[in-house]
């Protein structure tokens, strides 16, 4: 009889060692799922805003006292505020724009038209809209 209780004891604890490791893999899987979608959600929105934008709304507003009116985002992160350099990168749904030799930075909350041509960036300060230039 104890023998039994032994056999019955080692089968128990495989199937539960089995069932164990299926899980942890299945977790993984997920896990490493998920992060790809999220890298490529990440990517194609940080897609939408690579281009040159223009806008006449920096003519009559103070924030960008001596800027034309041209957004320009490259792929790498890098850009240009009407000529000065910049860095810009998404975040929690936010666009982040630092002027690196201005030592200034903008959150914005941003959204596009249906057809990705015209940009809206919105703040406390208030709302500027973009056209995208298409060479």
């Amino acid at each position: 009889m104890k023998k039994i209780y032994i056999f019955a004891g080692i089968i128990f604890f495989l199937v539960l060692i089995i069932i164990t490791g299926v899980f942890i893999f299945d977790l993984h899987d997920f896990a490493e799922n998920l992060g790809k979608q999220t890298e490529d959600i990440g990517t194609s929105e940080e897609t939408k805003f690579i281009g040159t934008w223009e806008t006449t709304f920096f003519e009559n507003d103070d924030r960008f006292i001596g800027y034309n009116g041209n957004l320009k985002f490259s792929s790498d992160g890098s850009g240009t505020i009407g000529g000065i350099p910049c860095m810009w990168f998404i975040m929690d749904s936010k666009l982040i724009i630092d002027l690196i030799e201005e030592n200034i930075g903008r959150i914005y909350d941003y959204t596009f038209s249906d057809d990705f041509n015209k940009l809206t960036l919105s703040d406390s300060n208030g709302t500027l809209v973009f056209s995208k230039f298409l060479d």
